[in-house]
């Protein structure tokens, strides 16, 4: 429902925002009254108004590199882009890249929370949608470091993009999408 929604989205907002929430709600709930007939300014434009402000605290609150949906296999597709190694002479240390690779995974948490309850039930999507998050480290040649720096498993390699997986779209058949 609209409220479940609004609930949830209140949890991605930050304490300043949170208290702030009230009052501009209150302010674009006027706004839009006086825009609308009394007929036309119903339970739903009353949520509609809410979820729109939420969207744009939202929006400030978090950034997403990348989202985009493939309607085939109906996925939500979010990438986090992470630029490392920064420096001329390309050097890894297990440091830093776990720092930059920890950063991508806490946007990808944001990002499916958001999803999950703020995207999905909005849209009405149905329980067969799935969101995939994917780290992308375009200046790191192969995903093999992530294994051998920062021992990630196998299975989850498939989640991590380089500069050889963004060469070619192979990378894609390996998330499986739509299959069961």
């Amino acid at each position: 429902s609209g409220i479940d929604t609004c609930q949830a989205a209140l949890t991605l907002l930050n304490v300043k925002q949170k208290n702030r929430y009230k009052n501009d709600l209150i302010e674009n709930l006027v706004k839009s009254f006086n825009k609308f007939s009394k007929d036309a300014f119903t339970k739903d434009e009353i949520k509609n108004v809410a979820l729109r402000l939420l969207m744009k605290m939202l929006e400030a609150n978090s950034e997403f590199d990348f989202m985009t949906i493939d309607k085939l296999s109906k996925t939500n597709l979010h990438f986090e882009v992470k630029t490392y190694p920064q420096d001329e002479g390309g050097q890894i240390e297990k440091k830093k890249l776990k720092e930059r690779f920890d950063q991508a995974n806490v946007q990808l948490g944001k990002g499916k929370h958001f999803f999950q309850n703020v995207v999905a039930p909005i849209a009405e999507l149905t329980s067969t949608w799935t969101w995939v998050g994917l780290v992308c480290f375009p200046e790191i040649a192969d995903k093999n470091v992530f294994k051998e720096v920062l021992g990630v498993e196998d299975n989850d390699l498939k989640y991590i993009l380089t500069k050889k997986e963004m060469a070619d779209a192979k990378w894609m058949d390996e998330l499986n999408l739509g299959t069961v």
